[in-house]
């Protein structure tokens, strides 16, 4: 059961792939020439390695750094609670609905803010793909007993399926891990001794 569970997620991902083939093409050239280090749609560029041979000017570069910070301090101000909760129906106008629901906002709020959530800089590289590209995603996470986890996921990482509506019912995320990581982001499974060697060998 699990064989085949593996195996139709490894055809879904080569159809996500093959679907999305003329995509890479356009927005590793807007990667390249307005924010290069955002995207490895078709080039993979190590840590370090010089990525802005292809800009010539750094008008589009200034130009979404400005509208990403515009666009945050509109729509999702780091100084004011910016979402609302209410009831519906017959609570709709319920005081006492009203006032859980306000101290309850207050709440998503310290949480959301709060340095291990970190949504505040993730929330602006989730715009500012919105913007560079035209999509977005972003992941919220639980650390159990510890607070909410906000991750901007980069596109070329991501791979989208639609209903018959255009709306989208299916995510696939395609991301490296080190040994180390893989280790630590599955605790108890068992892993072979090549994964266990590779995994002492990676710098902390």
């Amino acid at each position: 059961m699990a064989d085949s569970r593996v195996m139709e997620c490894m055809y879904e991902q080569g159809q996500f792939e093959s679907a999305r083939a003329n995509f890479n093409q356009f927005w590793q050239a807007v990667s390249d020439r307005v924010d290069p280090n955002s995207g490895y749609f078709l080039v993979y560029r190590a840590p370090g390695q010089q990525r802005s041979e292809k800009q010539f000017d750094a008008t589009a570069t200034i130009a979404l750094g400005r509208a990403t910070a515009a666009f945050e301090s509109l729509f999702t101000p780091r100084t004011q609670k910016w979402q609302d909760l209410t009831g519906g129906g017959a609570l709709k106008d319920d005081l006492e609905v009203k006032r859980y629901l306000e101290a309850l906002r207050d709440l998503l709020f310290r949480v959301r803010y709060s340095a291990k959530a970190n949504f505040a800089n993730n929330n602006s590289e989730f715009i500012r793909s919105d913007l560079n590209y035209g999509n977005g995603v972003m992941y919220v996470d639980d650390d159990p007993g510890k607070s909410l986890r906000y991750k901007h996921i980069a596109l070329h990482e991501s791979y989208f399926g639609e209903d018959h509506v255009g709306r989208i019912d299916r995510f696939h995320r395609k991301f490296a891990l080190t040994a180390r990581q893989l280790i630590q982001k599955f605790p108890g499974e068992k892993f072979s001794q090549n994964i266990l060697n590779a995994a002492d060998k990676t710098p902390n």
